[in-house]
C-alpha cells in the first residue's frame, strides 16, 4: 500500500497536518494606488513562498553566480493520462480512507468536506495539476534516517530548522503550508534529484507525497490528517521513484546530469489561476526578473499557452523599477524630479559605535502625471528589498502632493571584513520579518534577540532616512509656496468685517493685533491655511486646518547650517460681535493638534513649543495642524514663531 494515513497514538506528538492554516488568514497589504488592483492573495503566498525556497536552494548552489529556472505548469488531465495518473497516485485508498469520516473539530467540518468533495470529483471531472519544476538547485539532498533530509524538512518536519546563516528564506517549513493551501486536495506531492553524498551512499532521487488534512475520525479510528505517499512512511528512492514520476506525468530526471538537479513539485486540483500568478510574480521578483542574470520564470496555462511575464511593461511597477536602477548605479538620476540616496545605519554598539551604509534610495517622480493625481488615494511609496531582491512590501508614506516613488536596496556587503559575510545590513533586516517575509518589523518589543535587536533599530533608522529623502526630494519638486491668508468664515460673516474694517483697509484708529506670523533674520516660515470646514459631530462648529513649515533666508551662509531651532504655533482669535458692530482680540487660542517632523522635539505644551534643526536639505520641517471646534463667528489665524537657540 503507498499511502500510510496516520493515526492518533500517546507515542506521537498529535498535532494535525493542517499546517496551511498559518498562512490562511495572511493577506499581502498594498498601499496607494496599488490598492486598486493588486494580485490575488493565494498567488501572491504561492509566487513569494514557493520561489523564494528554490531561489535558496539556488543561492546555496552557487552563491558567487546563482542560475535558477522554474516552470510552472497548469495541467488538465483526462481519459488514461488521468487514469494514469489515479492508478499510481493509489485515488482509491484516499477516497476510502476519508470516507463516512467526521472532522474531529466542528471548525473543519467545512474544510473536510472540500477536502473529501474534490477527492470523489476525480472519477468524473477532468483532473487538473500544477507541476512547479525547478532547475539550478541543489535538490532536496540529506540524510532521511537521522533527519538531515531536506525533503524532509520541506514536507514533513514542523519544527521550521533554521537555514544556513546568509539564506535569504530564513526559515524551513512554511512553503509546505503555501503549497498546501493552494491544493484543494491538500495534497503536494515532491520528486528530486541531487548529488550523491557519502552519508548516503547510491541515492540520488527521492519522491514523497503528503497530505495535509485537518484531524478526522472514522468509527473505529481517530487521524491526525498527515498522510505519507511512498515506501513503508518513507519516499520512495532512485528508480522506484523515476517510475512514479513518469506515472504522474512529469518525467525523471538525470542523476548524472547536474543540470538536471532540482525538485519538481505536483499539486493537486491548484486554487490559483496561471495569469493571476504571472501578475503576482510581477509584484513580487520584477527586481531579480529586470536584472537578466540567470533568475528566469515561465508560466503555460491550462490551454498549453506561455503566459507572459514582463515587469517591465507594467505601468505600476515603471517608476519603482527606475528608482531600482537608479539604487543600484545603472543610470543617474536626472537633475531635478529624481535622487540617490546613501541610507545609514544607526551606530552600532557592537561595532565601536561605528555607523556603516545600510542601503541605497532611488527616487524618482512625474510632474505631469501621478505625482500630482486628480483623483484617487495616493501616497509616496518605495520598495523594500533585500539580497535575494524579492520586494519585501510596498512602504507608503501618508503625504500630500506631490508624491514620489522609488526603490530602497538593502546592503549585501559586510560591516566589517573581519566579521562573517553574513554581518550586514540585509542579515539583520531579515531577522525582523514574519513568516511570510512581507514587511520589516520595528517593534522593540518583538527584539527577543541580539540579532532582531539589532534589526529593529536599524529598520527605525531606515525608515526615517526614507522619510527624509522623500521629503527632501518633495521640496525640489515643489518648493514651499508663499503663505496663504484665510478668506474667512462665511460670506455674510465677511461683509461685516468689510464693514468694520473699512472695506478691506485698516478703519481710522483701529489696528489688527491678531497673531501673525514673525519672520527672523535667518529663518523664514510660510503658512498655508485652508478654509473653514464645518466640524465633524457638530453643525454649529467649524474647523481649521493647515500648515506651517520653516526654512532658511538667502541671508544664511553654507557654513552656518544647520540652525538649532525653537519654534512655536498657536492659533489667535479674532472676534466680530455682530449686535454692535465692533471687532475684538480674543487673548485665548483656539487648541488644535499638531502633526510634527519625525526629527522635531516637543518641548512645552501651551503654546506648542519644538526644538529642531533647520537646513536647506535637512528633514521635512513643515508642520500639520488642525483646530478644535470653534464658534462660526470667529476669525481665527495660525501664529508660528521661531527663534534661534544658541548651541554650546
Amino acid at each position: 500500500m503507498s499511502w500510510f494515513h496516520e493515526e492518533e497514538s500517546i507515542n506521537r506528538a498529535g498535532f494535525s497536518a493542517d499546517i496551511w492554516k498559518e498562512l490562511q488568514g495572511n493577506h499581502f497589504t498594498y498601499e496607494g494606488f496599488l490598492e486598486e488592483d493588486p494580485p490575488e492573495n493565494f498567488e501572491a503566498l504561492l509566487a513569494r513562498e514557493a520561489i523564494q525556497n528554490s531561489w535558496d536552494s539556488a543561492i546555496e548552489r552557487n552563491r558567487q553566480s546563482p542560475r535558477m529556472h522554474l516552470h510552472f505548469n497548469f495541467k488538465n488531465f483526462s481519459g488514461n493520462k488521468k487514469s494514469d495518473f489515479l492508478t499510481a497516485l493509489d485515488s482509491k485508498n484516499l477516497q476510502k480512507n476519508i470516507k463516512n469520516t467526521e472532522a474531529q473539530r466542528s471548525s473543519d467540518r467545512e474544510a473536510l468536506k472540500k477536502i473529501r468533495d474534490d477527492l470523489n470529483s476525480w472519477d468524473e471531472n477532468s483532473l487538473k495539476i500544477l507541476t512547479i519544476h525547478e532547475k539550478g538547485t541543489n535538490g532536496m539532498h540529506g540524510n532521511w534516517k537521522e533527519f538531515q533530509s531536506r525533503m524532509y524538512l520541506a514536507l514533513v518536519s514542523f519544527n521550521r530548522t533554521q537555514k544556513e546563516e546568509g539564506v535569504a528564506g530564513g526559515t524551513y517549513g512554511h512553503g509546505k503550508a503555501a503549497l498546501s493551501l493552494v491544493s484543494n486536495a491538500r495534497i503536494v506531492i515532491a520528486y528530486s534529484c541531487f548529488k550523491e553524498r557519502k552519508e548516503e551512499l547510491g541515492i540520488t532521487r527521492r519522491l514523497l507525497g503528503v497530505s495535509y488534512w485537518p484531524g478526522y475520525e472514522s468509527s473505529e479510528k481517530k487521524f491526525t490528517g498527515w498522510g505519507r505517499f511512498g515506501e513503508s512512511n518513507e519516499p520512495f528512492i532512485n528508480e522506484e521513484a523515476d517510475k512514479y514520476a513518469e506515472a504522474f506525468g512529469i518525467g525523471k530526471r538525470n542523476a548524472n546530469d547536474e543540470e538536471d538537479f532540482g525538485t519538481t513539485f505536483i499539486i493537486i486540483s491548484p486554487t490559483v489561476e496561471a495569469e493571476e500568478l504571472a501578475k503576482a510574480i510581477e509584484y513580487s521578483w520584477w527586481p531579480a526578473i529586470v536584472d537578466k542574470d540567470g533568475f528566469t520564470i515561465s508560466i503555460t496555462n491550462f490551454d498549453g499557452d506561455e503566459v507572459e511575464i514582463n515587469p517591465e511593461g507594467r505601468p505600476a511597477l515603471e517608476a519603482f523599477i527606475k528608482g531600482y536602477k537608479i539604487a543600484q548605479g545603472k543610470i543617474e538620476p536626472e537633475s531635478l524630479g529624481e535622487s540617490l540616496t546613501n541610507i545609514g545605519t544607526p551606530e552600532m554598539r557592537s561595532m565601536g559605535k561605528r555607523r556603516f551604509e545600510a542601503g541605497k534610495l532611488g527616487l524618482t517622480s512625474d510632474k505631469d502625471g501621478w505625482s500630482r493625481p486628480d483623483e484617487g488615494d495616493h501616497k509616496s511609496l518605495i520598495a523594500l528589498i533585500r539580497g535575494p531582491r524579492m520586494v519585501v512590501t510596498y512602504w507608503g508614506k501618508n503625504q500630500r502632493p506631490p508624491f514620489v516613488r522609488g526603490t530602497f536596496l538593502a546592503n549585501t556587503k559586510p560591516f566589517d571584513p573581519k566579521k562573517p559575510k553574513w554581518n550586514n545590513a540585509d542579515f539583520y533586516l531579515s531577522k525582523t520579518e514574519p513568516v511570510d517575509h512581507s514587511t520589516w518589523g520595528d517593534n522593540d518589543n518583538d527584539a527577543n534577540t541580539s540579532d532582531k535587536s539589532i534589526g529593529v533599530s536599524l529598520v527605525k533608522e531606515i525608515f526615517k532616512e526614507l522619510t527624509t529623502g522623500i521629503q527632501k526630494l518633495r521640496r525640489e519638486i515643489e518648493p514651499p509656496k508663499p503663505p496663504e491668508r484665510s478668506k474667512g468664515v462665511l460670506p455674510e460673516f465677511d461683509d461685516i468685517m468689510k464693514k468694520i474694517m473699512g472695506g478691506g483697509k485698516k478703519a481710522p484708529g483701529k489696528r489688527k493685533k491678531g497673531v501673525v506670523s514673525v519672520e527672523p533674520r535667518r529663518i523664514s516660515i510660510n503658512t498655508k491655511q485652508g478654509e473653514p470646514e464645518v466640524a465633524p459631530n457638530s453643525d454649529e462648529k467649524i474647523i481649521s486646518k493647515g500648515t506651517v513649515t520653516f526654512g532658511l533666508t538667502q541671508k544664511v551662509e553654507d557654513h552656518e547650517i544647520p540652525i538649532k531651532t525653537k519654534v512655536t504655533i498657536d492659533l489667535g482669535v479674532l472676534r466680530a460681535d455682530t449686535n454692535t458692530g465692533s471687532s475684538s482680540t480674543e487673548k485665548n487660542s483656539v487648541p488644535i493638534k499638531i502633526i510634527a517632523p519625525s526629527e522635531w522635539e516637543k518641548v512645552a505644551d501651551e503654546p506648542a513649543t519644538y526644538e529642531g534643526r533647520v537646513d536647506r536639505e535637512s528633514v521635512d520641517n513643515t508642520f500639520e495642524w488642525v483646530s478644535d471646534p470653534y464658534d462660526k463667528d470667529w476669525i481665527v489665524e495660525v501664529g508660528p514663531k521661531a527663534t534661534e537657540v544658541n548651541e554650546p
